[in-house]
């Protein structure tokens, strides 16, 4: 007797439970609003996917897609992107979606460089047919220098407004990294980021860009022209460039921060590629001679 009165409790909670899990499984939020794009960080938790697709109304339940995703063993299988969900999806598809890279609109690879300038950047554009290269320059022309050069996957309809966002938020993540550091250097954020952008275009050898830096400030602090040649203007007046010239990489930013003493005021890139110091002046025209011609 006690068994079935265990059986005609358990059957009922079982059969609420599973109504429970199909409607909130196939069913999306009342009121949600389609399509909706999506953005699944790399690295980021069941829970953190979950609660981002649940505030975008693409699932109504955080639980049962975490659920569901623990159950299918799918969480390292999660693909990483800008997803687009164009009509109401059951959380079943939406797992099968994330697990498959099924992104729900074709997307490009685009690849900028450290030192890019905004110029170059609109040139790797040409093929998305949204783009506007010149509302490009217009959105994007002060933030030179924030443009974070990365590899980008970008879905073909993007606007000039959205990639100069997706780019600046990019820079504002990587640059965090380093804000205690630029804090406590005595130098401006936009100073440091001057001078990165500088380093970037000047030094072809990463490992060399921390002596140049030093060379940089030290010949600021002494009030002698920069004299770069990246930066036409540091040969007619003594300080930086008004703005970035360029868009720098976190290692250059990194260098920018970190200058390394040295007893050279001069250097050059030769046409091999590499950077040639001097403690003189006399010595930078020779290794110019030597390295150059």
């Amino acid at each position: 007797m006690d068994y079935f009165k265990k059986v005609a409790f358990v059957l009922p909670a079982l059969l609420v439970a599973l109504l429970f899990f199909f409607y909130f499984g196939f069913s999306t939020p009342r009121g949600s609003v389609f399509p909706q794009y999506v953005r699944i960080e790399k690295g980021a938790s069941l829970l953190q996917i979950g609660q981002e697709l649940k505030r975008e109304g693409v699932v109504r339940s955080q639980t049962v897609f975490v659920s569901l995703e623990k159950i299918a063993s799918a969480e390292r299988a999660v693909k990483a992107g800008d997803y687009l969900f164009n009509r109401p999806t059951s959380v079943f598809g939406v797992v099968v979606r994330l697990a498959r890279g099924d992104f729900g609109i074709e997307q490009r690879k685009v690849f900028v460089r450290e030192g890019d300038t905004a110029k170059d950047i609109a040139a790797k554009m040409r093929d998305f047919p949204k783009f506007n290269e010149q509302s490009f320059f217009e959105v994007a022309g002060g933030q030179e220098g924030r443009l974070f050069p990365d590899t980008y996957f970008l879905f073909v309809d993007i606007t000039a407004q959205e990639l100069t966002q997706k780019m600046r938020s990019n820079f504002d993540e990587k640059i965090e990294t380093v804000s205690e550091k630029i804090k406590s250097s005595g130098k401006s954020p936009s100073d440091i980021l001057i001078m990165a952008s500088v380093i970037e275009k000047e030094v072809a050898d990463p490992q060399d860009r921390a002596i140049v830096s030093g060379i940089l400030w030290k010949r600021l602090d002494k009030g002698m022209l920069l004299q770069v040649d990246a930066a036409p203007e540091t040969y007619r007046a003594v300080g930086l460039p008004a703005m970035p010239i360029c868009n720098p990489g976190l290692d250059t930013i990194r260098a920018a921060l970190n200058p390394q003493a040295s007893p050279y005021y001069f250097y050059l890139t030769g046409k091999d590629g590499k950077t040639y110091f001097a403690k003189t002046f006399d010595e930078h025209k020779k290794n110019k001679a030597k390295y150059l011609k």
